[in-house]
């Protein structure tokens, strides 16, 4: 109870329920309110109770638990008729008493909020209990410790991202390697389609990877947020500021565990540079599913609706990646779409930097992509993965509470 009333004495709204009282607790109570068959016997200051009833002749004994009393005094005695209407109309007296009492209370404390208040202007009334950045460093306090108990699902993203790794190291084992060390003997147009094959893979898999860790819980996740928001508990902005923030550590650690094993087992180019870039096109690319995914479960109605949605996305960004059909045999009013196509940005930018001053496989890859360069390929990832956080906060507000129109 000393816990609770710490709470509350914070500014946090707590509600609880307790059957008869000790004396000890009953003392932390600062407002008391008295129902008897739903009418008001009393409501007030809870150190006031025992004085407010003793001046209406019913006085609490010494050394007698005032909430013990109450009890006894405005509870109905249906032992036999006799004491039952004698409860019921003590209980009809107290509940004239508190209206008079009432009435007398508003019409002095009118009189004075009249005198004190006449001449000052009326604060306006804040939305908010916290300022902004309050708000957020207990939001991102709540969801950092919100990512840290989710023990499977952090257990789950390791393990999967670690399997996938070691299976399409085993398969591609030294191709890179191989093929980088002569590019142009026996077997190099094999390992460099074998090249793209992985590169390819890489991208589908941390696409599809980022979309199923989103796209169930996040929907479920939102709801609370809705109804946390409709209390004025906190802004939409500081909620989905604190969440992209607090999440993207999970992303990035099983991104260079990926990576780390992916890129040495197939036997890339052996460059820090070019595996620290490597590493960031991969993270870059499944932020961006993340970030769709979380678009498109923001505006849907449930999770079925949004895992009917995702994947159509997902199709189409794959289909125009520019590794399953060449460029310029897309009919023209679909061509469109490849420049929307993150996996494309991130798949080009890949091979580009691996395929890089490689004699005959720069141009290819060059024809393949349409010359596009490194620096545009980052830039419209992130760009796009701004844009898809946008929607999903724009999303969060039209969706927001019906009738709340300032939250």
């Amino acid at each position: 109870m000393h816990t609770l009333r710490g709470l509350a004495h914070r500014g946090r709204t707590i509600v609880t329920t307790i059957h008869q009282p000790r004396s000890n607790i009953f003392t932390l109570f600062d407002r008391l309110l008295l129902l008897s068959k739903g009418r008001v016997m009393y409501f007030g200051p809870a150190t006031d109770a025992v004085a407010y009833f003793s001046g209406l002749n019913y006085r609490c004994p010494s050394n007698f638990n005032p909430a013990d009393f109450f009890i006894d005094l405005i509870s109905v005695d249906n032992r036999s008729e006799k004491k039952s209407k004698t409860s019921n109309a003590r209980i009809d007296l107290l509940e004239d008493a508190f209206l008079k009492h009432e009435e007398n209370l508003k019409s002095t404390l009118d009189d004075k909020l009249s005198e004190t208040y006449e001449d000052e202007p009326i604060e306006k009334q804040r939305k908010y209990a916290s300022s902004w950045t309050q708000e957020l460093y207990y939001v991102m306090k709540r969801q950092f410790k919100q990512v840290l108990r989710a023990k499977e699902i952090n257990v789950a993203a390791v393990s999967t991202n670690t399997v996938f790794a070691v299976i399409l190291g085993l398969m591609w084992l030294n191709i890179g390697r191989e093929f980088f060390s002569d590019p142009e003997g026996e077997g190099a147009e094999q390992r460099y389609q074998a090249l793209l094959g992985v590169l390819f893979f890489i991208a589908i898999n941390q696409a599809f990877g980022s979309t199923f860790s989103v796209i169930f819980s996040f929907p479920i996740e939102r709801a609370v947020v809705l109804r946390e928001r409709a209390s004025g508990t906190y802004r939409v902005s500081t909620y989905f500021i604190g969440k992209t923030i607090t999440e993207a550590p999970r992303s990035l650690l099983t991104g260079i565990l990926f990576s780390s094993i992916t890129y040495w087992m197939i036997g890339l180019r052996a460059d820090a540079g070019l595996f620290f870039v490597f590493y960031i096109t991969v993270w870059l690319v499944a932020f961006n599913a993340e970030s769709m995914t979380v678009a498109i479960a923001t505006l849907a109605k449930d999770a079925q609706v949004a895992a009917s949605i995702v994947p159509v996305f997902m199709i189409l960004a794959l289909l125009f990646a520019g590794f399953l059909i060449p460029q310029n045999l897309i009919p023209d009013f679909l061509a469109w779409i490849q420049y929307i196509s993150f996996i494309k940005y991130g798949l080009t930018a890949v091979t580009l930097t691996q395929f890089s001053g490689v004699p005959t496989w720069e141009e290819e890859v060059n024809r393949l992509y349409g010359n596009v360069s490194l620096a545009t390929c980052y830039v419209v990832l992130v760009c796009e993965a701004l844009i898809f956080r946008l929607m999903a906060y724009t999303f969060l507000r039209i969706n927001g509470p019906k009738y709340d129109r300032k939250l």
